[in-house]
Formats: structure tokens, C-alpha cells, sequence
């Protein structure tokens, strides 16, 4: 589904792109052909990181992060209370 939402979002933005003057020239076909590319890497993705949360290991500030993106071993996020930044380690059950 996300794949899906991803080249509608695209082939959208590039139809809206046409009435931008000079622009229309480079996002139209970028656009054109992001899309695909964009929706065969969601749909090739394992598994996909929607939220994490926790206290920040520096200020003990309640945080919450809303990523939507896939999932790798480690991913950088950023305190946003004290900006410390925090690695968020992925692990999957049974590993």
C-alpha cells in the first residue's frame, strides 16, 4: 500500500508540476520516473519503522518520534528538548 501511495504522490506532484513555468521542464520527468523507483524500493522493504518512543538518555524528557520509513539496523534521531543525538537500535523478535 505504501508503494502505491508513494507513485500516486509522485505522478500527482508531476501533474501539477506542468503549470510551473521553466520548473515543469526538470519535475515533470523526474517525477515521472521517481515514481516507480520510489515504489519498487517501499514495496521491496522487510519491514518498516512507524513510531519509537522513550526518554532521551540525557534529559529524561518523554520523546516520540513518528518515521514511517524502513528499517535498519541502527537509526539516528535527535532529542528535540536537549538535541543530544540518540541511536535507535532495531532488533527483531527471535534474534
Amino acid at each position: 500500500m505504501r508503494a502505491l501511495q508513494g507513485l500516486a504522490v509522485c505522478w500527482g506532484s508531476a501533474v501539477l508540476a506542468v503549470l510551473l513555468p521553466v520548473l515543469h521542464w526538470v519535475l515533470v520527468p523526474a517525477l515521472l520516473i521517481g515514481g516507480p523507483i520510489l515504489a519498487f524500493l517501499r514495496y521491496r522493504e522487510q519491514t518498516t519503522v512507524l513510531a519509537a518512543r522513550g526518554l532521551c538518555p540525557a534529559c529524561s524528557v518523554e520523546l516520540s518520534f513518528a518515521l514511517g520509513q524502513a528499517s535498519r539496523r541502527r537509526m539516528l534521531l535527535r532529542c528535540e528538548h536537549c538535541g543530544r543525538g540518540i541511536t535507535l537500535e532495531v532488533t527483531r523478535p527471535g534474534a
